[in-house]
């Protein structure tokens, strides 16, 4: 046999066998995969799949935190000045019993 004549008598086994079926959302399913109007493109776009990777973006995440802690500490320390100090058998940071002695 030719193959145009396999093909073709695979066609209409084909059909035959699906002449029960009744497909009725044909409009619904050509106007969501071929938007004509502004709001059925906007649908589209808003209806896509986004596939973000887990591992670069923990990485990513990850040193923005740490360097922004690096910075905050950084910034709350900047020249190395605090000295612990012992009074009155406790022991505290310099700054913080200087600006406690000022404020009384």
């Amino acid at each position: 046999m030719n193959s145009r004549e396999e093909q073709s008598k695979a066609k209409q086994i084909l059909e035959e066998e699906l002449a029960q079926y009744q497909f009725t959302a044909g409009e619904k399913v050509t106007a969501r995969t071929h938007p004509k109007f502004f709001r059925e493109k906007l649908d589209r776009l808003w209806n896509k799949e986004i596939n973000i990777p887990l591992v670069p973006v923990g990485a990513a995440l990850f040193l923005f935190l740490s360097a922004g802690s690096a910075f905050i500490i950084s910034e709350a320390d900047p020249a190395g000045q605090r000295e612990l100090v012992e009074k009155g058998g406790s022991i505290y940071w310099s700054d913080l019993l200087e600006r406690e002695e000022t404020d009384r």
